[in-house]
């Protein structure tokens, strides 16, 4: 930023775990909350259609249109009434900053172009920041997707709802602002979820709360960080009967990572998920991994749809997590 010259205009703002909305005005808060789970809810709309759309392409152009009428209206919303009065007035009514008809109205164009097709779902998760950029992950959604699989993808607001449990948890959040701000928060998730669900036809949302329940048989809720949600989040929604498969990515010797991939071994043995840890440092995915773990999963789901027994014998689990470790 020194060597462009932008050092007297651009101030470096890095919030702490404990409260990202630390030191921002409340209003703008609830709208900054809003953005997040709006795209969140935006996207997992289009990657629940795209795989089922009725001609190739259509999916994506829905997606590119409203998720710049969602940009166009956030901004218009930051120069409005961002007072707290009217932010609850916001929330509480359900308009949400005028994003919740923008959310219908793409939700319901996404169903209309989703064909009844019946495939395997596999859902990715990990270390947030490789999780939320395709580049860093190797465009795995869309590898995933080559594949045959619809794919769910863990939110980036799991980590804001997961932080404000945390830091409530902790103590480290307090008094009746504490509780009205994790209130506020909870109803944005639950509507933008809601709206979207409506439209799709999908289950109920997965919350932190059940996450850190599925995952105390295997990392305590006590480690904070991403482990548990890493592992938490797949063994809910696998129980729930929502995905077929998971699919871990982060950096490469990312310890929360590789403390999950420790444990959806145990996950494996136990409750029978397939899953595929990818430790990445920039290279692409070596195609023969993911080759090898679509083969398994669509195995699985064509025995499961037959009828039979979805976990193969316990030797091949075995000798597929050793595989993959080591190509990763």
């Amino acid at each position: 930023l020194e060597r462009e010259g932008w050092r007297d205009r651009v101030n470096i703002w890095s919030p702490g775990d404990d409260d990202y909305f630390a030191g921002i005005p409340a209003g703008f808060s609830a709208l900054v909350m809003t953005g997040f789970a709006a795209y969140d809810v935006l996207e997992a709309a289009l990657l629940d259609a795209r795989p089922a759309e009725s001609r190739p392409g259509v999916a994506n152009a829905i997606f590119a249109r409203y998720r710049q009428e969602l940009f166009a209206r956030l901004e218009a919303a930051g120069s409005g009434d961002l007072s707290i009065g009217g932010a609850l007035l916001q929330v509480t009514s359900g308009r949400l900053f005028g994003c919740a008809s923008i959310l219908r109205r793409a939700a319901a164009e996404l169903a209309a172009v989703k064909r009844d097709v019946q495939m395997p779902t596999v859902l990715v998760v990990g270390e947030i920041y490789v999780r939320c950029d395709p580049f860093a992950n190797g465009f795995i959604i869309a590898e995933l997707e080559k594949r045959g699989f619809r794919v769910r993808f863990a939110p980036f607001t799991e980590w804001l709802e997961y932080s404000d449990y945390i830091s409530r948890a902790l103590g480290k959040k307090k008094g009746l602002s504490a509780v009205l701000s994790s209130r506020v928060q909870s109803s944005i998730l639950s509507r933008t979820y809601a709206i979207a669900a409506a439209e799709l036809g999908w289950r109920e949302r997965t919350t932190v709360r059940a996450t850190l329940d599925a995952a105390r048989p295997y990392v305590r809720e006590d480690l904070c960080g991403e482990a548990v949600l890493t592992v938490g989040g797949p063994v809910h929604e696998w129980r729930e009967g929502l995905i077929d498969g998971v699919v871990s990515v982060g950096p490469l010797e990312c310890m929360p990572n590789k403390i999950a991939e420790a444990q959806f071994f145990h996950v494996a043995e136990r409750e029978g998920l397939a899953s595929l840890t990818l430790a990445l440092n920039g290279d692409p995915v070596d195609p023969d991994v993911l080759d090898a773990f679509a083969f398994e999963v669509h195995e699985r789901a064509r025995r499961h749809a037959a009828g039979s027994s979805a976990q193969p014998p316990r030797s091949k689990r075995r000798l597929r997590v050793v595989a993959q470790s080591e190509d990763c």
